[in-house]
């Protein structure tokens, strides 16, 4: 996880310039985010899910999205949600919330979860 004052490898403006519109055409369907009994991020839940959404013809994911989730989770919750649906296909693509109040979390976020 990168602090906020840390510089990464990656620039914002590298991570932009990576996107294609070809890419986004197909379906992206919001994910819910499970949580366990002590509410808690499950990542073995969301890999379940995931395990089913892949025999869809999906192109990829929307993580973080409009199920609400989002102001619940703490910024590592966000990263570490947005690296598990990344790691367990990478051949999906996948879409984001990046939703902070403050710009340099905004950003923050996005470089940590394109690393």
């Amino acid at each position: 996880m990168l602090g906020i004052t840390q510089k990464s490898s990656r620039s914002i403006s590298t991570v932009f310039r990576s996107f294609s519109t070809d890419k986004f055409n197909g379906v992206f369907p919001p994910i819910i985010t499970p949580f366990d009994s002590k509410e808690n991020i499950s990542l073995d839940k969301l890999k379940k899910n995931l395990a089913v959404w892949d025999l869809k013809p999906f192109k990829g994911y929307t993580v973080l999205g409009s199920n609400g989730e989002f102001q619940l989770l703490s910024m590592n919750e966000k990263c570490n949600l947005v690296k598990c649906v990344k790691d367990f296909n990478p051949d999906k693509l996948v879409i984001a919330g990046s939703g902070q109040k403050r710009k340099k979390y905004r950003l923050r976020l996005c470089v940590d979860t394109t690393a």
